[in-house]
């Protein structure tokens, strides 16, 4: 009887070494944040989004994604089959911040306060928006999409040495795995309480949106184009010329003569053969030709024609009976 799967073999301390005992630890991460052209004012300095946004985001979270599927039913007997037809991303990225005090103070909440604000068409910070902004008639104007949906912002995973186990011996991934959010932009700021009692730490969780991502350092795939026919085998040829038509000898004809097949033949008529058409030659060779009945035997004067024929008989079999 053959053997159903892999052997179990044996497997050593340095084996175990490399994999259960170096699991990825949580706390090494890293995000880097893109900043868009109406904030372009901070990407330098004390300011900058990476000094503050980089360290002070405690939490993130890898994206994921999953293949919509439909059933397709008994192409195998009794069997239902899920077929993906559709790969769907996560769309959402939740991201929270540590809120920091003195210089520079609730850097995060205003920087996204800042992003949503420009997005939905506002500027608390010029008084003539702001004033707009009390008003009771106040409108809002959303911004064009491409202005806040920026791409460049990256969640990178590595360890605390700096290292990879790859699943081929000897051979080491990149240092890091990374995430890349395309068409990224926040689309909420999520309340913060505040209370009396037991002091910890201001944290502030913003939900950005995207379209898709791009994970980096992947392992590599085998991946072969199935080759495509010029022709599709099911389609008949009907090209005329070709050595391949699937056309009869008349329909190439007639293909091949602009006023159809009766123009085709009235074409072979007008061939001459010693002085003589091709008409000619055969009447010489047989007197009745092109003189038989020319009736549509679906009509009843056909059908009687057809019926005259039947019962004709030649001398030779009349003297038979």
């Amino acid at each position: 009887m053959a053997k159903l799967g892999v052997t179990p073999t044996h497997k050593t301390v340095d084996d175990l070494r490399n994999t259960i005992l170096s699991p990825s630890l949580t706390p090494y991460f890293e995000v880097q944040f893109p900043v868009p052209s109406f904030l372009s004012n901070l990407n330098s300095g004390a300011t900058s989004p990476y000094n503050y946004l980089t360290l002070l985001c405690t939490e993130a979270v890898l994206p994921g994604n999953n293949l919509i599927t439909f059933n397709v039913d008994n192409d195998y007997t009794g069997v239902t089959e899920k077929m993906p037809h559709r790969k769907v991303y996560d769309q959402e990225l939740q991201l929270t911040f540590y809120v920091n005090a003195g210089d520079d103070a609730y850097y995060p909440i205003r920087f996204f306060e800042s992003y949503i604000a420009y997005i939905a068409g506002e500027d608390p910070s010029d008084s003539d928006s702001l004033e707009r902004l009390k008003g009771a008639n106040y409108f809002y104007r959303m911004s064009y999409p491409d202005e806040y949906m920026i791409d460049g912002l990256l969640i990178k995973k590595f360890e605390k040495d700096g290292k990879f186990i790859s699943v081929t011996p000897g051979h080491e991934v990149n240092k890091e795995l990374s995430y890349e959010f395309i068409r990224s932009y926040p689309t909420a700021i999520n309340s913060m309480p505040v209370s009396y009692g037991e002091a910890d730490v201001l944290k502030c969780t913003v939900t950005y949106s995207y379209i898709r991502y791009i994970q980096h350092n992947t392992f590599s795939t085998s991946r072969v184009e199935p080759t495509r026919s010029s022709r599709i085998a099911s389609v008949p040829n009907t090209d005329p010329q070709s050595r391949d038509t699937t056309l009869s000898r008349s329909q190439v004809r007639q293909a091949g003569t602009p006023g159809g097949f009766s123009a085709a033949l009235r074409q072979e008529d007008l061939t001459v053969r010693g002085g003589k058409t091709r008409s000619q030659l055969r009447r010489e060779q047989n007197p009745n030709f092109g003189k038989g009945s020319r009736e549509d035997p679906s009509t009843p004067a056909g059908q009687i024609e057809n019926k005259k024929q039947s019962n004709y008989r030649s001398p030779r079999s009349r003297r038979r009976r």
